[in-house]
Protein backbone atom coordinates (compact mmCIF):
# COMPACT_ATOMS: atom_id res chain seq x y z
CA UNK A 1 0.00 0.00 0.00
CA UNK A 2 1.59 3.22 -0.70
CA UNK A 3 1.39 5.85 2.07
CA UNK A 4 0.82 9.45 0.31
CA UNK A 5 3.75 12.39 2.18
CA UNK A 6 2.52 14.99 0.77
CA UNK A 7 1.87 17.71 3.64
CA UNK A 8 -0.86 20.09 1.28
CA UNK A 9 -4.31 20.73 2.19
CA UNK A 10 -6.02 17.22 1.73
CA UNK A 11 -3.55 15.24 0.30
CA UNK A 12 -2.41 12.21 2.81
CA UNK A 13 -1.34 12.44 6.30
CA UNK A 14 0.20 15.79 7.29
CA UNK A 15 3.91 15.63 7.76
CA UNK A 16 5.26 16.36 10.87
CA UNK A 17 7.32 18.78 9.86
CA UNK A 18 4.83 21.07 8.68
CA UNK A 19 4.97 22.93 11.91
CA UNK A 20 8.25 23.28 11.69
CA UNK A 21 8.42 24.46 8.54
CA UNK A 22 6.00 27.13 8.84
CA UNK A 23 7.76 28.47 12.17
CA UNK A 24 10.95 28.11 10.16
CA UNK A 25 9.44 30.60 7.36
CA UNK A 26 8.23 33.11 9.65
CA UNK A 27 11.20 33.43 12.02
CA UNK A 28 12.90 33.56 8.60
CA UNK A 29 11.12 36.35 6.56
CA UNK A 30 11.01 38.47 10.07
CA UNK A 31 14.83 38.69 10.03
CA UNK A 32 15.29 38.76 6.00
CA UNK A 33 13.16 42.05 6.01
CA UNK A 34 14.25 43.42 9.64
CA UNK A 35 17.94 42.18 9.26
CA UNK A 36 18.83 41.54 5.78
CA UNK A 37 20.00 37.89 7.23
CA UNK A 38 18.80 34.23 7.49
CA UNK A 39 20.05 33.33 11.05
CA UNK A 40 21.80 29.49 10.25
CA UNK A 41 20.95 28.84 14.24
CA UNK A 42 16.81 28.41 12.91
CA UNK A 43 17.49 27.42 9.55
CA UNK A 44 20.43 24.26 9.81
CA UNK A 45 18.37 22.38 12.99
CA UNK A 46 16.10 21.87 10.79
CA UNK A 47 17.63 19.40 8.32
CA UNK A 48 18.07 16.65 11.10
CA UNK A 49 15.16 17.77 12.85
CA UNK A 50 13.21 17.13 9.44
CA UNK A 51 14.70 13.60 8.98
CA UNK A 52 14.05 13.00 12.46
CA UNK A 53 10.47 13.45 12.41
CA UNK A 54 9.50 11.88 9.17
CA UNK A 55 11.87 8.89 10.12
CA UNK A 56 10.09 8.51 13.80
CA UNK A 57 6.63 9.03 11.97
CA UNK A 58 6.99 6.84 9.03
CA UNK A 59 10.61 4.73 8.78
CA UNK A 60 13.27 4.43 6.71
CA UNK A 61 10.80 5.59 4.23
CA UNK A 62 10.50 8.83 5.88
CA UNK A 63 14.29 9.43 6.23
CA UNK A 64 14.58 8.90 2.10
CA UNK A 65 11.68 10.78 1.59
CA UNK A 66 13.69 13.97 3.88
CA UNK A 67 16.74 13.25 1.94
CA UNK A 68 15.09 13.31 -1.47
CA UNK A 69 13.61 16.95 0.02
CA UNK A 70 16.88 17.95 0.75
CA UNK A 71 18.48 16.69 -2.43
CA UNK A 72 16.01 18.36 -4.81
CA UNK A 73 16.12 21.51 -2.70
CA UNK A 74 20.33 21.74 -2.29
CA UNK A 75 20.54 20.76 -6.15
CA UNK A 76 17.62 23.55 -7.30
CA UNK A 77 19.32 25.76 -5.06
CA UNK A 78 23.55 25.05 -5.43
CA UNK A 79 22.64 25.97 -9.06
CA UNK A 80 20.62 29.31 -8.47
CA UNK A 81 23.46 29.97 -5.64
CA UNK A 82 26.32 29.38 -7.82
CA UNK A 83 25.06 32.16 -10.50
CA UNK A 84 23.81 35.12 -8.08
CA UNK A 85 20.00 34.47 -8.53
CA UNK A 86 19.85 33.35 -4.39
CA UNK A 87 21.59 34.74 -1.46
CA UNK A 88 23.14 31.29 0.51
CA UNK A 89 20.46 32.33 3.46
CA UNK A 90 17.95 31.44 0.83
CA UNK A 91 18.64 28.50 -0.17
CA UNK A 92 19.11 27.28 3.26
CA UNK A 93 15.89 28.10 3.81
CA UNK A 94 14.74 26.30 0.83
CA UNK A 95 16.88 22.78 1.94
CA UNK A 96 15.05 23.59 5.30
CA UNK A 97 12.02 23.13 3.53
CA UNK A 98 12.60 20.51 2.45
CA UNK A 99 13.81 18.24 5.09
CA UNK A 100 11.04 18.89 7.07
CA UNK A 101 8.50 18.71 3.97
CA UNK A 102 9.76 16.27 1.09
CA UNK A 103 10.75 16.79 -2.50
CA UNK A 104 6.86 17.51 -3.70
CA UNK A 105 6.41 20.05 -1.38
CA UNK A 106 9.64 21.87 -1.71
CA UNK A 107 9.70 21.99 -5.61
CA UNK A 108 6.30 23.04 -5.40
CA UNK A 109 7.58 25.73 -3.00
CA UNK A 110 10.57 26.88 -5.32
CA UNK A 111 7.90 27.59 -8.20
CA UNK A 112 5.90 29.29 -6.63
CA UNK A 113 8.16 31.33 -4.77
CA UNK A 114 9.92 32.00 -8.16
CA UNK A 115 7.09 33.43 -9.49
CA UNK A 116 6.32 35.45 -6.22
CA UNK A 117 9.49 36.42 -6.07
CA UNK A 118 9.20 37.73 -10.28
CA UNK A 119 6.12 39.39 -9.15
CA UNK A 120 8.01 41.27 -6.02
CA UNK A 121 10.81 42.56 -8.18
CA UNK A 122 9.16 43.94 -10.90
CA UNK A 123 6.62 45.93 -8.02
CA UNK A 124 10.08 47.01 -6.65
CA UNK A 125 11.67 47.80 -9.94
CA UNK A 126 8.58 50.27 -10.30
CA UNK A 127 8.58 51.37 -6.98
CA UNK A 128 12.45 52.69 -7.47
CA UNK A 129 11.58 53.73 -11.18
CA UNK A 130 14.43 51.34 -12.30
CA UNK A 131 11.64 48.87 -14.73
CA UNK A 132 12.15 50.72 -17.75
CA UNK A 133 16.24 51.26 -17.38
CA UNK A 134 16.14 47.33 -16.92
CA UNK A 135 14.08 46.94 -19.69
CA UNK A 136 16.73 48.87 -22.39
CA UNK A 137 19.78 47.34 -20.62
CA UNK A 138 18.37 44.06 -21.12
CA UNK A 139 17.49 44.63 -24.82
CA UNK A 140 21.00 46.40 -25.75
CA UNK A 141 22.30 43.40 -24.03
CA UNK A 142 20.44 41.11 -26.17
CA UNK A 143 20.94 42.41 -29.19
CA UNK A 144 24.94 42.92 -28.64
CA UNK A 145 24.88 39.11 -27.38
CA UNK A 146 26.45 40.19 -23.44
CA UNK A 147 25.67 38.12 -20.50
CA UNK A 148 22.53 40.43 -18.89
CA UNK A 149 23.72 40.04 -15.67
CA UNK A 150 26.88 42.34 -16.73
CA UNK A 151 24.92 45.22 -17.46
CA UNK A 152 22.91 45.37 -14.67
CA UNK A 153 24.49 45.83 -11.01
CA UNK A 154 23.28 45.76 -7.59
CA UNK A 155 21.88 49.22 -8.25
CA UNK A 156 18.65 47.76 -8.03
CA UNK A 157 19.17 46.61 -4.19
CA UNK A 158 18.21 44.42 -1.93
CA UNK A 159 15.28 42.18 -2.10
CA UNK A 160 14.11 39.96 0.85
CA UNK A 161 13.49 36.58 -1.18
CA UNK A 162 12.54 34.65 1.97
CA UNK A 163 9.13 36.55 1.80
CA UNK A 164 8.71 35.19 -1.83
CA UNK A 165 9.51 31.39 -0.60
CA UNK A 166 7.10 31.99 2.43
CA UNK A 167 4.42 32.81 -0.27
CA UNK A 168 5.46 30.01 -2.09
CA UNK A 169 5.22 27.61 0.51
CA UNK A 170 1.82 28.86 1.56
CA UNK A 171 0.78 28.50 -1.85
CA UNK A 172 2.23 25.29 -2.26
CA UNK A 173 0.83 24.14 0.62
CA UNK A 174 -3.19 24.70 -1.07
CA UNK A 175 -2.08 24.32 -4.50
CA UNK A 176 -0.31 21.15 -4.81
CA UNK A 177 1.84 20.43 -7.80
CA UNK A 178 3.34 16.91 -7.41
CA UNK A 179 2.00 14.62 -4.64
CA UNK A 180 5.21 11.66 -4.15
CA UNK A 181 4.63 8.55 -2.79
CA UNK A 182 6.28 5.47 -1.47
Amino acid sequence: MAVSFYAGAGHGPKSGGSGGAGGTAVESVYTDLRYAKIYNRFVLPCVPAGILILGIAHGWQGVLFSAEGIGIGAIALLVASSVRWLAPGDAKLIVAVGALMGPGFVGATMLYGALAGGVAAVGIMLRRRLLAQWATQTAVALSARIPVSATWSARAGYMPYSLAIACGAIVAWFVPIWEFRV
